[in-house]
């Protein structure tokens, strides 16, 4: 199972950041949007939690396959200890702000019950079936990403020390990849609601394999590096940006097209994107994502996603500034910079502190925990 010295994944892609950053403003300006009073219903910046669970998928592969090369083994350990320093901490802080001073996020009363059903990782079942999480209602994602990351290296390091052939993973990676499908087309037609195909691990979990299978190619060069090759590559990134701009603009989280293909689609489109920048980006990708701005909201992106929800609809909520005459443009202003700011002090305070230690808790000769193999989407 060793990868050839040529491996693409040896190194940091800023690119990669850059796509977090721009998945994260994707979600924040749908939530904004989402929160106006009596706007219409917004399309398809929910996709950018696609691109995460994309490049998350990818991300922990690619750190777990490259760990099992260099040792011919995988510390599961030291894996899931170095997942909960780099997510709980800063999950803990935004449920102690929110539970000791409700009233700052427009709340009369402390919300522990939501609190433990978000730090038991049950926040997308809760939601699947109807129920109220309140401020930790967008921890859903973070959730279904938890609990796939308990599932899949079991499985992975199964497979690996079973020496299952790699077509033969690539094969089963393939049929999964097509289970969530088949599973939301059978549960549309019964007395499920869209929810729960929405906020499910089971009716989500392909667009986290579609980012394993990525994973695979790359590092076990599945992918010829010829000319031919990458002029395909770069003919398909550019249909894929096409299709995923489209989907954006006019896809909707209700829509059944939604569920039967459409969102595979625009997750396959993301999977063809990330390939496109490990093997040959361009000119264009460099400047739309690796640029200083874009890397840096990518890095600080998991703040983002954690601060922008309790700001948007509790801190900053329509009804609390209409009272103070802030409205349209001016309160989307307000809340993106109030969003910023705290999602730069947990970096700056939090999150970066912690990721030097995750360096220690890495097995020796492992990839660097501040690099994008490492650290991940989340």
């Amino acid at each position: 199972m060793q990868s050839s010295p040529g491996s693409p994944l040896l190194s940091h892609i800023a690119a990669l950041d850059g796509l977090r950053g721009l998945a994260i403003l994707s979600v924040m300006f749908f939530h904004a949007t989402l929160s106006r009073a009596n706007a219409p219903r917004p399309s398809g910046g929910f996709l950018g939690v696609d691109v995460f669970f994309v490049l998350s998928g990818f991300l922990i592969t690619a750190v777990l396959l490259k760990e099992w090369d260099q040792k011919g083994s995988i510390a599961l350990r030291s894996f899931y200890a170095r997942r909960a320093l780099r997510l709980l901490p800063a999950l803990f802080v935004l449920m102690a702000v929110i539970l000791l001073v409700p009233g700052v996020f427009y709340s009369s009363q402390r919300p522990w019950r939501d609190a433990m059903v978000a730090a038991a990782y049950a926040t997308n079942w809760v939601r699947a079936f109807g129920g109220d999480i309140g401020f930790f209602g967008h921890t859903w994602s973070l959730t279904i990403e938890e609990q796939f990351y308990v599932i899949w290296p079991l499985l992975l390091v199964g497979l690996l020390r079973l020496r299952v052939r790699r077509r033969v993973i690539l094969l089963l990676v393939l049929v999964a990849i097509a289970v969530p499908t088949v599973l939301r087309v059978d549960l549309w037609e019964g007395p499920m609601s869209v929810k729960r195909l929405y906020y499910g691990l089971d009716t989500r979990f392909d667009s986290l394999l579609l980012g394993c299978l990525v994973a695979f190619l790359a590092s076990w060069n599945v992918i010829p590096r010829t000319e031919r090759a990458l002029k395909l590559i770069r003919l398909a990134a550019a249909a894929a940006a096409v299709v995923l701009v489209v989907l954006i603009a006019n896809a909707t989280e209700e829509s059944q097209l939604t569920y039967f293909g459409l969102g595979v689609i625009a997750c396959a489109s993301v999977a063809v994107l990330l390939v496109h920048l490990i093997y040959c980006p361009s000119r264009l990708s460099d400047l739309i994502l690796a640029n200083r701005p874009m890397v840096w909201v990518g890095r600080i992106s998991y703040g983002l996603y954690l601060w922008h929800d309790p700001i948007f609809f509790g801190m900053l909520n329509p009804t609390r500034m209409g009272k103070v005459g802030v409205t349209g443009v001016g309160l989307l202003a307000v809340r993106f910079v109030a969003a910023f700011v705290a999602a730069t002090v947990s970096f700056y305070l939090l999150e970066r502190p912690l990721l030097r230690i995750k360096d220690h808790l890495a097995r020796p000769g492992a990839e660097p925990a501040g690099s994008a193999l490492v650290e991940g989407p989340r």
